[in-house]
């Protein structure tokens, strides 16, 4: 808030400042004196809006075309990622099988 008189900041419920009350204290108004009190200006209340930038079917289309693209890219490579590990473990396990063959085979185990 301003103060009606000289224009100052001032806390919300108030009207003047103290400079100015005590400055119309020592100088009263006689009763019955028209007084006319500036217009306060309207407070404006700044909201930041929350929606999101509008954009161009083109856009949105190239924007989804990227999105698949690395969508498929990433289940490949988990694919290959699967594959992979399935054929070392085979890999291993058949590695195994065969020394343990060998083993039993010499009487060993």
């Amino acid at each position: 808030m301003k103060c009606l008189k000289c224009g100052k900041n001032i806390q919300s419920d108030r009207v003047f400042c103290e400079p100015c009350l005590e400055d119309m204290q020592r100088h009263p108004v006689k009763p019955g004196t028209p007084v006319v009190l500036p217009n306060r200006p309207e407070r404006t209340v700044v909201t930041k809006s929350s929606r999101k930038r509008v954009r161009k079917p083109d856009e949105q289309i190239a924007n989804l075309k990227a999105i698949i693209f690395w969508l498929i890219l990433l289940v490949m490579v988990l694919v290959t990622a699967v594959f992979v590990t399935v054929t070392l473990l085979l890999d291993a396990t058949e590695a195994h099988r065969s020394v343990v063959t060998a083993l039993v085979e010499n009487q060993l185990l």
